[in-house]
Order: structure tokens, then C-alpha cells, then sequence
């Protein structure tokens, strides 16, 4: 399931609020920042450094799987809540169900799921 456009961050002084403002929990292969917003339903963005891979579509290919896991969570998360997610390097060898799985595990340690 795809995220709706409104529910995605995409303004720089939304990424600056939440890395400054916002809580990081930290999982072996990705970083959740989270910070309260002033909206009510919960958004989201996906960070994948160039540190990651040189080749856009293995960076591409990480982001889309991210999205998709992200998607089976997302409706029960809590509102009024920003996050954004820093993908590392040894997210590329990961499964689907595993990235799933870690972000369901990091979002009920958030308290940030219903």
C-alpha cells in the first residue's frame, strides 16, 4: 500500500524540526527519528545516503521496499506524529518481511503504533 502524497514529508524545514526536535531509536540497519506534528494524521520520509550504494536503482529498490513495509504499518500509527527513517548499508541485503517486521518491533518500542 502506497502512502498518500499529504502523508509524506518533503519539505527541508520539516526534516530540520524533526532531526532536531526528535527522538532516535536505533535499529542495526536503519535509525527512526520521531517528533510531534501539528497535523491530525501521522507523515512520514525515507532517507537513503549515497553511502548506502553509488547505483541509484540499488538505493531505489531499498526506498521502495521501505515504502511498501512502511505502507502495512503506517494506518495504525498514531496521529500528530512525524517520522523519517535513515536507511544504512546493511539494509540492501535485507528481506521484505524482515525490514517489515524491524519497523513494526522499533514503532511498538516508539509507542508510535495503536
Amino acid at each position: 500500500m502506497a502512502l498518500p502524497r499529504n502523508r509524506r514529508i518533503k519539505r527541508e524545514k520539516d526534516f530540520e524540526r524533526v532531526f532536531k526536535t526528535g527522538k532516535t531509536f536505533k535499529y542495526p540497519f536503519f535509525l527512526l527519528k520521531i517528533s510531534k506534528n501539528n497535523f491530525p494524521y501521522c507523515r512520514a520520509a525515507i532517507s537513503v545516503p549515497i553511502s548506502l550504494s553509488k547505483k541509484s536503482v540499488v538505493r531505489n529498490k531499498v526506498k521502495r521496499i521501505f515504502w511498501s513495509a512502511l505502507g502495512e504499518i503506517f494506518p495504525r500509527c498514531r496521529p500528530g506524529v512525524d517520522l523519517v527513517i535513515i536507511v544504512s548499508p546493511a539494509a540492501v541485503e535485507k528481506s521484505f518481511h524482515q525490514i517489515t517486521k524491524s519497523l513494526e518491533e522499533i514503532f511498538i518500542k516508539a509507542n508510535i503504533v495503536e
